[in-house]
């Protein structure tokens, strides 16, 4: 049987699915960057895009890699918004218990 991993960068299409990010620090508190599902999911589509576009340091072309990522160097300002911003989920909360 083969297993397939699932993808973090297909949608699911549920406006109440969130993903929190945690940046632990060492000597800090840790920081929460709190998206919904589908805008990360985007993100990450884009950040593996740009490096999958730019060659290697030798010219020669990336090869696919099994994984995805959002880095905090590639944080825009959007992004730095989101830090431990939990108006999102508890307007989705606030919504669902009226």
């Amino acid at each position: 049987m083969v297993r397939t991993l699932p993808n973090i960068t297909t949608k699911k299409g549920n406006p109440s699915l969130f993903i929190v990010l945690v940046n632990l620090e060492e000597s800090e508190l840790p920081e929460f960057y709190i998206y919904e599902y589908d805008v990360l999911a985007d993100i990450i589509q884009r950040n593996y895009e740009a490096y999958h576009a730019k060659p290697k340091l030798d010219g020669s072309k990336r090869k696919d890699v099994g994984f995805r990522w959002h880095d905090t160097k590639l944080f825009t300002d959007d992004d730095r918004n989101r830090k431990n911003n939990w108006k999102p989920i508890e307007m989705k909360l606030a919504k669902h218990s009226a």
